[in-house]
Parts: C-alpha cells; structure tokens; sequence
C-alpha cells in the first residue's frame, strides 16, 4: 500500500519520495470505482491527505487537492466523539481543514 511505503520513506528523512508516494495513493483513491465513504477507501484517504499536507508544507510544494482535502474533512467529522488516541489526532486537523477549504462554521452560517 502506498501509505505504508510514503510512511517508510518519511521515517528515512526521504520526504520528496514520500510526498511523490502519498501523491500516488490519493490518485488511485480518485478512481471512478473507489467508494471513498467506505471505511478502509476513507481511513486511506484520511491518512494520505495528512501526509501530504504536512509533508507539502515541510517541502513548500502544494498540498492536497481540494476534493481530497474536503472528502478527509467529513470523513473526520464523521468519527465519534469517543475516540482513541489516533482519532483524536486526526480530529486535531479539522481547524486547519476547516480553513484551507473554506469550510469553517462562520462560512456557513453556524456561528
């Protein structure tokens, strides 16, 4: 799995391979076929659109597209309240989510 091998090759300080990696995985999960809402499809795309973010921002290359970016905020948002440790981690991004796609509460209304 590409989230695997762009985890790997961050752990080696290697983070232009990770990036080009993380990239590939969120295009396979762009497919016409895949059902990104799905548990495993979403927990990929999650997990990939994170790397990509902080590894494009380490790099200072652009982040994540769009769809992905607002596909991994709902996915987020979907998850308990009651969460592990590794969900809240994930539940940690939503600000940043919330502005980089113009999604924030003010945005819509629900201030």
């Amino acid at each position: 799995m590409r989230l695997g091998r762009a985890n790997r090759l961050r752990n080696k300080g290697l983070n232009s391979e990770a990036l080009a990696v993380a990239r590939d995985g969120l295009m396979l999960l762009g497919g016409p076929v895949v059902e990104r809402q799905h548990p495993a499809e979403g927990a990929a795309l999650t997990c990939l659109t994170i790397l990509v973010e902080e590894l494009s921002s380490e790099l200072q290359q652009p982040g994540a597209s769009m769809s992905d970016l607002v596909d991994t905020l709902e996915l987020i948002n979907q998850l308990p309240a009651e969460t592990s440790t590794d969900l809240q981690n994930m539940k940690a991004w939503v600000p940043y989510l919330e502005t980089k796609t113009g999604n924030t509460p003010s945005a819509q209304g629900n201030i």
